[in-house]
């Protein structure tokens, strides 16, 4: 998805190049990214917990099955 805007790259590049050093940029970017970073392993980990169910889940019910069809033989 593209994200259209008035202002040019080089003007916000050159803007954001007088305005403050390197440094002080990426520590701006850092800090407005470690929520993002700290919301999504969450989501990673609670991802990973649904998946485990699942696959307890699936295991089981795949014991169930195997039982009873050789009960039923």
């Amino acid at each position: 998805m593209e994200i259209k805007s008035n202002i040019d790259a080089n003007e916000l590049d050159s803007f954001f190049r007088y305005r403050s050093p390197d440094q002080e940029i990426k520590s701006l970017i850092q800090a407005y990214a470690q929520p993002y970073r700290e919301l999504m392993s969450y989501y990673r980990y609670a991802m990973m917990e649904v998946s485990t169910k699942f696959n307890v889940l699936n295991e089981e019910l795949s014991l169930q099955y195997m039982t009873g069809i050789r009960l039923k033989q």
